[in-house]
């Protein structure tokens, strides 16, 4: 009996180890709006919007009560519209008000909208006692080693300032978090826009601050203003979730669908829309909640009884550990002030002589083999006291030079460069070094330079999809991975029914040089390998058909 009675609270306490380590992020559906429900590791939850009015009390707060949630530590509002904050009173007095933690939003800076909706929804955020108006910059950790970092909110954003014309609309103010927990980042932005004819661009200074992500929450259910094509470029998502439902104003627009999927982003829709179609291979419509869960690596996106498993990108951020100053002195500041993009900077003062000078770089040693980077990315945020020509290199081991990656003329506000080169191995020490260079010159006079941010971001391994389903529902053709490749690559697609198949590859001439797939296939799942080892470096292509669909893709051989 003792046994048994040792063996069962073993069993119970290594489930509470397991469940203990996991994230989930449920994106629920409320039709044409937002409503997100964050459970950290340790159990602490977040409601982001809560869906038009009555969605909260009709499906968000039964949907928690589905998960025997009674108290939400923190309730935030994304911005003032009716379809994110119309349930969110609902919510609150659904739940009690003594049962919510705090309540955050953008505050009451004008201009504040008139609507019933914000009014009830004001009115019950104030009855908490515990409304407070998000700082940008500021950190919610919620447990576990999960943390929620405001980078965007009320038309500011983090590093840059008040965006220009940020008050034309309530969806300009927006709040936008990144979330983070070990290698895995998420963002989620409200409505926030990228384009500045209708809208105010907030998307465009924000990517930088962002970066890279595995998963984000399509800004503004998709709509042709939104997730332009720095942002896309930028974040680089694995995965982009849509919610959205029937409406009027032709969201998803098939411009971001299509951006997106040509960025090798899968995409997931609560519902269909009334906009664009999600292009074949690409994404999927739910028709319900989609769930992503990770352990900090690897992640699945859930829908209905499908899973999709996603290992991630293994991406660590490093900041420099030293600084050395080769010309020019050290006017204040030193490589900690490197660690963090908040305007506390190194400075360096100028040489004295007739083309003055700035010449200084950062280093870190990281704990990855140099074969097993697939991804290094440099980000360097900094400014002058006049303008400058400024050069950033990367030293390279393998010829024991510098590399020139960036020239440009920087002035008196932050400018953030983002570079990643192609070899990344070439620019690792077989100890693990990495250098950043950062050279001013001028012949206007002397000048200082401050150097506000350096990160080293260093992915190990390409993202590769696993779909768990039996029977694929579209079909696909994934990116080869890795890539670049040396010399062996592999190749995922997917059919939903049986058809002659052929899987081919071609160089850049459009000359046939191998044949890895040709014959009658049934319905499921392949991987299939590429060794290139009796071909030369280049760019290659491969090709799959199957019935009436052909999809080609492009992939690098560097030895």
């Amino acid at each position: 009996m003792k046994k048994l009675f040792f063996t069962m609270v073993c069993f119970l306490f290594l489930s509470f180890v397991i469940y203990s380590q996991e994230l989930q992020i449920h994106h629920i559906n409320v039709g044409q709006g937002d409503a997100t429900l964050i459970i950290s590791p340790t159990g602490k939850k977040v409601l982001i919007d809560a869906g038009n009015t009555g969605k909260g009390t009709n499906v968000v707060k039964p949907y928690l009560t589905s998960l025997g949630i009674n108290y939400l530590d923190y309730v935030i509002c994304s911005h003032y519209h009716a379809d994110h904050l119309g349930g969110l009173d609902e919510v609150i007095y659904g739940l009690g008000t003594s049962n919510i933690g705090s309540v955050y939003d953008r505050g009451r800076n004008a201009p504040l909208p008139t609507s019933t909706a914000f009014t009830e929804y004001e009115n019950a955020a104030n009855a908490t006692g515990r409304r407070y108006a998000i700082q940008l910059g500021q950190t919610i950790d919620i447990g576990g080693g999960v943390t929620m970092k405001c980078v965007a909110t009320d038309g500011y954003v983090i590093n840059y300032g008040k965006v220009v014309n940020s008050t034309s609309s309530e969806n300009d103010l927006s709040v936008g978090f990144l979330l983070n927990y070990s290698s895995f980042q998420y963002f989620t932005g409200g409505d926030l826009g990228g384009e500045s004819t209708y809208y105010a661009d907030n998307e465009t200074p924000l990517a930088p601050q962002v970066g890279d992500v595995d998963a984000f929450k399509i800004n503004h259910h998709g709509s042709q203003y939104s997730t332009n094509q720095t942002f896309v470029n930028t974040l680089k998502p694995e995965v982009g979730i849509i919610t959205v439902g029937t409406n009027t104003y032709g969201h998803p627009t098939q411009v971001v669908l299509d951006r997106l999927a040509n960025a090798n982003c899968f995409m997931y829709l609560t519902e269909a829309g009334s906009g664009g179609t999600v292009p074949t291979g690409k994404g999927v419509v739910a028709n319900g909640n989609i769930i992503i869960k990770t352990t900090g690596k690897s992640y699945t996106v859930s829908y209905g009884s499908t899973t999709h498993s996603y290992p991630g990108d293994g991406t660590k951020n490093y900041s420099p550990t030293s600084v050395t100053v080769s010309v020019g002195t050290i006017s204040s500041g030193s490589v900690s002030n490197l660690s963090a993009n908040d305007g506390s900077y190194f400075v360096v003062n100028s040489s004295t002589s007739s083309t003055y000078t700035t010449d200084w770089y950062s280093s870190v040693t990281i704990s990855e083999n140099r074969s097993s980077v697939s991804k290094l990315t440099i980000t360097y945020d900094g400014k002058y006291s006049r303008s400058v020509t400024q050069k950033l290199y990367l030293f390279n081991y393998n010829t024991g030079a510098w590399n020139q990656i960036d020239s440009r003329t920087v002035g008196t506000t932050d400018v953030t460069i983002t570079y990643s080169p192609t070899t990344p191995s070439n620019y690792i020490s077989t100890t693990g070094i990495i250098r950043l260079r950062v050279l001013g010159t001028s012949t206007a006079g002397t000048f200082k330079c401050s150097g506000d941010f350096v990160r080293y971001a260093v992915t190990t391994g390409i993202p590769k999809i696993v779909f768990t389903e039996e029977i694929p529902e579209q079909i696909y053709l994934s990116q080869n991975y890795p890539n670049p490749f040396n010399p062996v690559t592999q190749i995922n697609f997917a059919l939903p029914e049986a058809n002659y198949t052929t899987l081919k590859i071609y160089d850049i001439l459009g000359q046939e040089i191998a044949t890895l797939v040709d014959g009658y296939k049934e319905a499921g799942f392949y991987e299939v390998s590429w060794d290139a080892t009796n071909v030369p470096s280049g760019v290659y292509f491969y090709k799959l058909n199957a019935g009436n669909f052909t999809s080609v893709k492009k992939m690098l051989l560097m030895r």
